[in-house]
Formats: structure tokens, sequence, C-alpha cells
């Protein structure tokens, strides 16, 4: 906060000034690295894919980190008010709103874009299989990655005589919502390829002793960004992050189940019903082929079991 506003003087903290501040901000270019060993391939300088133009363009701070800025010097100012006995001015801040905390993406993987991000995992050095089991449990989990590396053994509950009632659990204090009202521990039921996937391939990877699935190879969600971002590279699939698989997973439901927003919000853990609208991108192709079939949505989740066959 020194270094942001550690010079202005308090009676020039308007709301003039702080709404100046804050657009030079999000204009502002990311500078490169004063020192590094070797400039990474992966970043370009802090230069982007401009999805609109395809040319590189000079990396400018989200809105989501000046939302941080935004809110911490909110923080440090009534502070300051409290310890110095004043009251403290919120009309900057009242009529200057906070920059987005993130921006809503609707990618995700086209024909073939899956095939090339597995294929891309044999050019890691490390946990290539470890790898490819992640990205398919996030295609088809929607599972957010953070609940992903939480997930114990034990939360697996495979059903060999009645696949239909197998299910994921996941503990509402393992998700990113777990403080809000209406968070709740839910039920991720499995799909018939996902079931497959677990029962024939992913409990291979169980060791003796070991508790979490995935969460011993990679320490966070932010780790598991950056080695995807290099699978990514590696395949060629661009403006797709890991998040975006989640978003996969969810659009499957709309596209291929009569479940109602409610009863996928459920599967998801979306307790915002407009922000689960803005994860069901379906294509062109796909909306044809709902729209030709009968609407006739069930009423309760337990028929979902009954419009998937299990081979």
């Amino acid at each position: 906060m020194k270094l942001e506003i550690g010079k202005v003087p308090l009676g020039n903290f308007k709301s003039g000034t702080f709404a100046l501040y804050l657009k030079a901000k999000l204009e502002q270019v990311i500078p490169d690295q004063v020192t590094k060993k070797k400039p990474s391939p992966l970043y370009a300088g802090h230069k982007i894919l401009d999805v609109k133009t395809g040319e590189l363009v000079t990396k400018t701070y989200s809105e989501s980190t000046i939302r941080k800025l935004y809110y911490a010097i909110r923080t440090s100012l009534k502070w300051h008010a409290k310890h110095h006995d004043y009251t403290f001015d919120r009309k900057p801040f009242d009529e200057n709103s906070p920059p987005k905390a993130w921006i809503p993406r609707d990618r995700i993987l086209e024909t073939g874009e899956l095939d090339s991000l597995l294929a891309a995992t044999e050019k890691m050095y490390v946990k290539r299989e470890e790898l490819r089991c992640l990205i398919l449990w996030q295609y088809y989990s929607c599972m957010r990655a953070g609940e992903t590396l939480l997930m114990k053994w034990n939360e697996i509950h495979l059903d060999e005589n009645n696949p239909s009632n197998s299910y994921i659990f996941v503990p509402k204090e393992n998700t990113k919502i777990a403080d809000k009202k209406n968070a709740e521990d839910r039920k991720v039921p499995l799909r018939p390829e996902f079931y497959h996937f677990i029962k024939d391939r992913l409990m291979k990877l169980k060791k003796d002793g070991q508790s979490l699935v995935f969460g011993d190879y990679w320490q966070s969600s932010s780790v598991l960004a950056a080695r995807f971002k290099i699978i990514c590279k590696n395949a060629k699939v661009t403006n797709f992050k890991i998040h975006d698989l989640r978003h996969c997973a969810v659009s499957w439901y709309f596209v291929n189940t009569n479940l109602t927003d409610i009863e996928i919000s459920k599967i998801s853990g979306h307790i915002e019903l407009g922000t689960l609208k803005r994860y069901a991108t379906l294509r062109h192709s796909d909306i044809g082929k709902t729209l030709g079939k009968k609407d006739n949505r069930k009423s309760t989740f337990g028929c979902f079991f009954f419009m998937i066959a299990y081979p």
C-alpha cells in the first residue's frame, strides 16, 4: 500500500482521483522480470493471445488483480481511521464500484481437443498417467480442481452390482463456497463412461496407505494449473484453462439429460443458478439434437439414472 498510495495526502483521496487511479491500473502493462535465468515460452514476456485478432498482445493487469488492490486500500484506510480516531470517508468507494472478480468464460473442448490434451501428456517428464487421469476426471466430474485435489479414495463409492448407484461424495468443507449460506455436501453421480474410467483405469493408481486420490501429486490448484498450461501449449489447444474442463462436464448434462437446472446444480455445486447457466455452453448442433427430443423433464434427481444406460 505504501507504494500504491503512500504519497497521497488523505485530503486528496477523493472519488475522482480514485476513479482515475483505478482506470490507470487497469490499463497498466505488466512489467517483465528484471532478472531471470531463462525466458519461459509459456509467458512470452507477459504477452497473451488476443482471441479476436489471433495476435500476441502485451498483457495488462486483470480486473481481479485490481479488485484485490481496491479492497486492500479500503481496508487500510478503515484501519487508519479507526486507530487515529477520525471518521472513515467511504464516499470514494461508494461512488467507484470494485472491478469484477472474474470474467465469465464459456470455452469448452471442440472435437479432437480432448485427445490432443491426453496425447500431449507424453511430453511431460513425470506423472503422465496421473495427468491423463486427472484430465479425464475433470472432464467427467463437474468438480472444481481444488475439490479434486482434496478428494480421498474413501469418498469414491462404486456399486458394481448396480453402477447407477455409484457416486462421489464431496464434503462442503472442500468447496470454495464452504462459507456460503446454502453450501452443502453433495453427491456426484457417475455417468457410464465416468464409472468405467474409475473402475478400470483410475483404481490402478491407488497405492497402499494413500489417502488422497490426486492431492499427493500436486500441492495446490495453482501448481496443477501451471502443469496444465504446459500440456495445452504442447497440444496446441489455445484459450483453454483447467477450470474449463468443468464447463465441459456441466454442459454435458444440459445436452444429454433431461435434468432441471436445480438438479444439475446439485451435481455441480453451484448455489446461484445464474452462474450455472454461464457454464451451460451448447454447440448449435447439440441444441438441434436437444430440440429434436421430447422435453419431458423429470421432477426428481433419482430419475437421472433411468435415462442413461450402463453397458
